[in-house]
């Protein structure tokens, strides 16, 4: 006799939680939650430059300070564990006081271009400066200065790849491009080299930051250090619209948003719209600068027809009146293609012969 397999009841699996208080709200997160997440999950937003969902914490930027009870010093939030019983305070003097020192900091050294920057208007440096920082500064001296080859240039841009310009001295370390290229794509032709002051993002001695994903390291920095040289100084950013839409160049169904000017009628750029259930919000420099196609000089504006040996412009009517006797005259011609009682073909031939029309057709002539 056939033994009946019984299914087995699904044991639900315990997660181990913690409670503790952010702002005043208390929250219950599973354990290892950082504290950034946790109050991320109330709607309390935590400013920083470094974090990013799909990399692992590093607290680099010091942006994300706040204030736990029975701690002397200001931690971190996206590297500090929430813990049971902790008392979070994201807001308070001490709080504000630690941002404003860290962002006077950040701007000890970096450039005053923000009129000519094109990360302007998308900054996160600059609006975290509105809205944390001072008004002024207090240093008077001259700035660090990166220069190529010891030769001051005008903004001193280095191109390290064929889409990629970096200007190391509006950069802030904040490491998300050397960490998304090592972490989510496996590449290690960018890195960041010396210690200290002098630290710069760089792309590899003797390489070129030209990996399949190196796209994504421009959209994810925080400030102008890396720009895109098909979207650098064409338009503003304020005055594009975004449209959602679906990546047509590959398989991946990656999300995207086309931006574009509709004065112009013209798409500048293609970012990534993330979706966590297809793409985390990397897509491929396929998908990202495919567009350019789209404004390319050699893109055919009108329908082409042959006659006399040679492709001539004619109107979309005439096309396709064309069409319609190109395949009206080889569907009479090759009526075999189809199969018929007694007539046996297999499904390969049939096939075959069906994209042979088309591939005929593509040279189309009038009858």
């Amino acid at each position: 006799m056939t033994e009946v397999l019984k299914e087995k009841p699904v044991q639900s699996v315990k997660v181990d939680t913690v409670t503790f208080t952010v702002d005043g709200k208390s929250v219950t997160v599973p354990k290892g939650t950082t504290v950034f997440d946790a109050a991320k999950s109330l709607g309390i937003v935590i400013p920083a430059f470094c974090n990013h969902p799909k990399l692992k914490p590093v607290g680099a930027c010091r942006m994300c300070y706040v204030e736990i009870d029975k701690m002397p010093k200001l931690q971190v939030s996206c590297a500090t564990l929430a813990s049971e019983g902790m008392v979070v305070h994201t807001s308070s003097n001490k709080v504000k006081d630690g941002r404003k020192a860290v962002l006077e900091f950040t701007l000890i050294n970096h450039p005053l271009d923000c009129p000519t920057c094109d990360k302007g208007g998308e900054c996160d440096l600059q609006n975290l400066t509105f809205d944390h920082g001072y008004d002024d500064s207090r240093f008077e001296f001259g700035k660090m200065r990166f220069t190529e080859g010891g030769e001051p240039t005008t903004f001193d841009d280095v191109r390290i790849g064929p889409e990629i310009i970096l200007n190391r001295n509006r950069c802030i370390l904040c490491y998300k491009c050397v960490r998304a290229n090592k972490e989510a794509f496996g590449e290690y032709d960018l890195g960041a080299y010396e210690r200290g002051n002098i630290t710069e993002i760089n792309a590899a001695p003797g390489e070129q930051v030209d990996n399949p994903f190196s796209g994504n390291l421009v959209e994810i920095c925080p400030v102008g250090a890396l720009t895109n040289t098909d979207w650098r100084y064409k338009i503003r950013v304020w005055l594009t619209k975004t449209s959602p839409s679906i990546c047509n160049f590959t398989s991946s169904g990656s999300n995207i948003l086309f931006y574009k000017e509709d004065h112009k009628n013209k798409v500048f750029r293609v970012t990534s719209d993330r979706n966590d259930q297809i793409d985390d919000g990397w897509i491929s420099d396929v998908t990202r600068y495919g567009y350019q196609l789209i404004n390319s000089p050699d893109r055919l504006q009108t329908p082409l027809i042959k006659k006399g040996g040679k492709q001539v412009k004619a109107s979309w009517d005439e096309a396709l009146d064309v069409i319609k006797k190109r395949l009206g005259y080889k569907r009479q011609k090759r009526r075999r293609l189809y199969r018929r009682p007694n007539q046996p073909q297999s499904g390969q031939r049939q096939s075959a012969q069906f994209f042979q029309i088309f591939q005929n057709g593509a040279k189309v002539e009038q009858y």
